[in-house]
């Protein structure tokens, strides 16, 4: 097996090539044709629906190219799969050395929850009622009987 040389736009943009037939990279690749044919999509039909070109799409899907993670996440998004499980695919197939995944980019690929981003609210909320009232308890009353 040969390794390449050349660095293609995609690799630049994630920082990471990837090596051609890892078993993490296969499986990806395996993963994502599976989530084209189960929509039943074909790749014009795929280019419809994401901001990539047909000939992109290919190269992605045959591992010519790495797959950049806004792509993947388009096409997962497109196809109607599970964001979350394909960005740990992902992440796994940049890193195909490693045991361990970095949770850093795992954790930042996933949004939070509704229920986390409502506490967040509630939290900024209940901070804005204590200066409030903060404010108020400090600030020199004005007698008007004068």
């Amino acid at each position: 097996m040969s390794s390449r040389n050349t660095v293609t736009s995609s690799e630049k943009q994630t920082g990471v090539a990837m090596t051609a037939g890892s078993g993490a990279q296969e499986r990806m690749l395996s993963e994502l044709e599976r989530l084209k044919v189960g929509a039943g999509m074909s790749f014009a039909q795929l280019q419809s629906a994401v901001p990539y070109s047909r000939s992109a799409l290919h190269r992605y899907f045959t591992g010519q190219s790495p797959i950049p993670l806004d792509a993947l996440v388009a096409v997962v998004r497109a196809c109607g799969g599970d964001e979350a499980a394909m960005v740990r695919i992902w992440v796994a197939a940049q890193c195909p050395d490693s045991e361990e995944q970095p949770d850093e980019a795992i954790e930042a690929a996933d949004p939070p929850s509704p229920s986390q981003a409502w506490q967040h609210v509630v939290r900024a909320w209940f901070a804005l009622a204590f200066v409030i009232v903060a404010i108020m308890a400090v600030r020199p009353r004005v007698d008007s009987s004068s």
